[in-house]
């Protein structure tokens, strides 16, 4: 389980998984943002961001957390190239959950707008306009992180 876990072809079927769930939401929003500006409601399919940065959060301390796979499964010491791709892997797993923080964020101090009464349509989209940012760069970053793993191709599985 341990090597399944820290397999890069794992790392890249998350990625892409996540990529394509964050990319369904951007979709969405980018649709709903288009098309819909001169309504004054939001349907319940563009307010995802809490179960996207959850997903984002937790394969970010996947990521940042995959040393401790590595030496289970080396350990007489982890080859040098396993190892540079954990080192990225690491620091990209920090970055992923600074992401997650950034959208849940968002997401909390615009409820709590909601809450007190400033819950009109422009600020709703001035929210799905900054949560749809974050998931761009989220996209692109996760874009970036499977093109390095195909890149760096360094054990088998």
């Amino acid at each position: 389980m341990i090597r399944l876990a820290a397999s890069q072809t794992t790392l890249m079927v998350f990625s892409l998984l996540i990529l394509l769930g964050v990319l369904g939401i951007m979709t969405e929003q980018l649709r709903f943002l288009l098309a819909n500006h001169q309504l004054d409601f939001i349907p319940s399919e563009i307010d995802l961001e809490e179960d996207i940065a959850i997903l984002i959060v937790a394969f970010g301390v996947l990521l940042e957390h995959r040393f401790w796979l590595l030496e289970r499964i080396y350990p007489n010491g982890v080859p040098a190239p396993v190892q540079k791709l954990d080192l990225y892997s690491q620091k990209f797993g920090i970055f992923l959950i600074i992401i997650a923080v950034i959208i849940e964020c968002f997401d909390m101090a615009f409820l709590a707008l909601n809450i007190w009464g400033f819950d009109h349509s422009g600020l709703k989209y001035f929210e799905i306009s900054l949560l749809f940012s974050a998931n761009v760069v989220a996209s692109f970053s996760i874009a970036r992180y499977c093109f390095k793993i195909l890149l760096n191709r360094t054990v088998p599985g």
